[in-house]
């Protein structure tokens, strides 16, 4: 069937040399950053199946502030709707106050691992997020020598890819039984 430009729906297929029409191969691909972090992303069509594929494309740069997302943030509301409100940076610092963290300035967000792959023809999901929040975290003046936590991570992960794992920096309970 021709289309108005005269062509036929299945144009944009090859002929395998038997007479056979073979689906064209697809691949699109994007290169981002989020929270500082580089990613890239693919996705791959043959007639084997589809693939889709995102991993960081370097070593993580330390995230970045809360300040500087908050920032980020507002200038994304500013741009998208024109309105002047914001994200109020007095009431994240009352909140994080109320949970001890009185240094908002210097918390980081930190995307230690990102990383999704999936093939359809075998059905094989893999999956990584790893994120970091660093800051020295006191819960009140009068527990502060007492307790301190430096920093809080939490990751979940359904891959065995050891290169994926190690940038995660995974606790490893064994291990510190083991020292």
């Amino acid at each position: 069937m021709a289309d108005e430009q005269g062509l036929g729906t299945n144009d944009l297929a090859a002929n395998d040399g038997t007479g056979a029409i073979v689906a064209p191969s697809i691949s699109a691909a994007i290169n981002l950053t989020l929270f500082n972090t580089d990613l890239s992303a693919v996705y791959q069509s043959e007639t084997t199946g589809t693939k889709i594929l995102v991993i960081p494309t370097d070593e993580p740069k330390g995230g970045m502030k809360l300040t500087e997302i908050l920032a980020e943030v507002n200038n994304m509301i500013n741009k998208f709707t024109g309105s002047s409100s914001k994200v109020s940076e007095d009431d994240i610092k009352k909140t994080l106050n109320d949970f001890g963290l009185s240094s908002f300035e210097s918390i980081r967000i930190e995307l230690r691992q990102v990383f999704f792959y999936y093939e359809t023809a075998t059905k094989n999901l893999e999956y990584a997020l790893s994120i970091r929040i660093t800051d020295d975290i006191k819960p009140g003046e009068e527990l502060s020598k007492l307790f301190t936590v430096k920093s809080l991570s939490f990751s979940i992960w359904s891959t065995k890819r050891q290169k994926i794992l190690d940038r995660m920096q995974l606790g490893d309970i064994s291990a510190l039984l083991s020292a």
